[in-house]
C-alpha cells in the first residue's frame, strides 16, 4: 500500500513538472521578439529637460493622422499621449475621441519662461479658444472638465536616451 501512495505522489509530481514545462514556451511566445521591439518607434528624448514637452508626428498614413504629445514633468517622469491630427492640427474631442468638435493648431501645455508652468494645463492656445474652454487637461492627461474625455495614454518604455512607443516595461 505504501508503494502505491508513493507511486501516486510521484505521478502527480511529474505531471505538475510536465505542465510547467509545457507552459514556459507558451508564455515566452507572448513576449515580443527582439526584432519586433527594434521596429517600434524610437524617439530621442535625451535632450529633453524636466518641465518640457515635445509634439512628435507619427507619420501615420490615412485620412486622420496622429501625433504623440510627450511631457517630461518636474520629477523627470514622462507622460505620453496619442492625439488625432488633420493637416498638422490636433483634433479636439466631442464626448469621445472618435468624434471631433474642433481643431487646434497650437495644442500644448502652458509655458512660463519656456518651461511647463507650475499648476498649468494642456490646452489649445489658438485665439478662438478661451482659457476656460472645455478642452483642458492636467499634465498627466486627466480632464479638468466633466464630460470631456481624458487624453489617450500611450504605452511606452525608456531605454537610455530613447522613448520606445508601444514597449512594455
Amino acid at each position: 500500500m505504501a508503494n502505491r501512495a508513493q507511486l501516486t505522489t510521484l505521478v502527480k509530481l511529474f505531471s505538475l513538472l510536465g505542465l510547467i514545462a509545457i507552459t514556459i514556451p507558451f508564455i515566452q511566445s507572448l513576449m515580443p521578439t527582439p526584432k519586433a521591439v527594434a521596429e517600434l518607434p524610437h524617439i530621442h528624448v535625451g535632450d529633453m529637460t524636466a518641465c518640457s514637452y515635445l509634439l512628435h508626428d507619427t507619420r501615420r498614413k490615412g485620412p486622420i493622422g496622429s501625433a504623440w504629445l510627450i511631457i517630461k514633468d518636474r520629477n523627470s517622469a514622462f507622460h505620453v499621449f496619442t492625439l488625432p491630427t488633420d493637416e498638422g492640427k490636433v483634433l479636439l474631442p466631442d464626448l469621445q475621441w472618435f468624434r471631433f468638435a474642433g481643431s487646434c493648431a497650437q495644442f500644448r501645455p502652458e509655458l512660463e519662461q519656456g518651461r511647463l508652468k507650475p499648476g498649468g494645463v494642456i490646452r489649445c492656445h489658438d485665439p478662438q479658444y478661451t482659457t476656460d474652454s472645455a478642452w483642458r487637461w492636467t499634465y498627466q492627461g486627466k480632464s479638468l472638465v466633466e464630460g470631456t474625455p481624458d487624453l489617450p495614454k500611450q504605452r511606452f518604455g525608456v531605454e537610455g536616451d530613447y522613448l520606445i512607443i508601444g514597449k512594455r516595461d
